[in-house]
């Protein structure tokens, strides 16, 4: 993710305080359990059905948006997602102030719906919606004075119901401010360590097939060059080998996925006897297969293959590994007496074509 992504932006792969963590599904369960607890001893004078129907949709409003903010992957959270959040908590506290009886109304009855709301609203401005959080922490206020006035008390009674939610959101939204800055800088940094390592491995590992296509040229190029050297007058069967290891050192720089000692020395063979062999390698070390992931690609029958093709029938033999994102992964050309031959491979090294090259359709 790239800075001007910052804070607007949702990242799938980002929960910088770990709310889908099981230590943090624990503790909103626990206070899942204190809710019921503290309402169930409260209302214990209510014996209306109809007020604990509401009591306990309410609660299960709640713990829909608890799990839906808590939950909701992305980071920030989204702010379709933030938005139904609120508006749950929102329906949860007038389902639940409404559903209370005034004949059996006690104050510590009102609690546990401020409780909840204030928990939900705190998790909006944690996952980076604090101005929604605040909005929804007013809305909650106005809902609980209007409540208030219509259960006989002042519109004051019922927004002191939710006073002491304020330090808590007072703190959460400093929480925002000082912290989610400092901890998206840390998951950069980790992202960032981590992209350097895979940078320093992939050097190394280039390095390392440098060297060993060094250590591969010298052992086979360094005496020919040692008589160059010397002075040595080349025979032409001297002359010509000297080509044939020229054509082979080419093909392991120029087409390293054909590159193997059974296919080498095939290739030297066939080409001894005249056969024009090209070896050539457009392709990725792992290419995309028919599912879309990214699958380390095969050329076990290419291989195979090339190798039974390059015999004495053969005029002339192309072998290409071709771009990555193609159908075909791989294609070996065959000019024999009187016709031609195509074979194509996908990335599993299937074949996928098996024709005479006359009877391929033109592009």
């Amino acid at each position: 993710m790239t800075a001007r992504q910052g804070a607007s932006t949702p990242d799938n792969d980002l929960d910088l305080f770990g709310f889908r963590s099981r230590t943090v599904g624990l503790a909103l369960a626990g206070f899942g359990v204190a809710y019921l607890i503290v309402e169930i001893g409260m209302g214990w004078t209510i014996r209306s059905p109809i007020a604990w129907t509401g009591i306990a949709v309410a609660f299960g409003v709640f713990v829909a948006a608890t799990q839906l903010v808590a939950t909701r992957v992305g980071d920030p959270i989204p702010l379709s997602a933030a938005l139904v959040g609120v508006g749950a908590t929102l329906a949860g506290v007038v389902i639940a102030w409404w559903s209370l009886p005034q004949e059996t109304y006690r104050t510590l009855q009102s609690g546990p719906p401020a409780a909840a709301a204030i928990v939900v609203l705190t998790l909006v401005a944690l996952r980076g919606r604090p101005l929604l959080a605040w909005a929804g922490l007013l809305a909650v206020s106005l809902t609980a004075g209007i409540w208030a006035v219509g259960f006989g008390l002042s519109f004051g009674n019922g927004v002191v119901i939710t006073v002491w939610t304020y330090p808590m959101m007072v703190m959460a939204t400093l929480f925002v401010i000082i912290l989610r800055p400092m901890a998206r800088r840390v998951v950069m940094l980790r992202r960032r360590s981590m992209d350097d390592a895979a940078t320093a491995a992939a050097a190394a590992a280039a390095a390392d097939e440098r060297r060993t296509h060094f250590r591969d040229f010298e052992r086979r190029a360094r005496p020919t060059l040692e008589r160059v050297v010397d002075g040595h007058e080349f025979t032409p069967e001297e002359v010509r080998i000297a080509r044939l290891l020229e054509a082979q050192l080419r093909d392991g720089i120029r087409a390293p996925g054909w590159d193997s000692p059974e296919i080498r020395a095939a290739v030297w063979s066939a080409r001894s006897r005249g056969t024009e062999v090209a070896l050539l390698d457009d392709g990725d070390p792992t290419a995309v297969g028919a599912d879309g992931a990214v699958v380390p690609a095969s050329l076990t029958g290419p291989h195979a293959d090339l190798i039974a093709l390059l015999g004495d029938d053969a005029r002339a033999v192309t072998a290409r590994i071709l771009p990555p994102g193609r159908d075909t992964h791989a294609s070996i050309v065959v000019q024999m007496s009187g016709h031609s031959r195509r074979i194509d491979y996908d990335v599993n090294g299937r074949e996928v074509v098996d024709r005479d090259v006359e009877d391929m359709p033109k592009a």
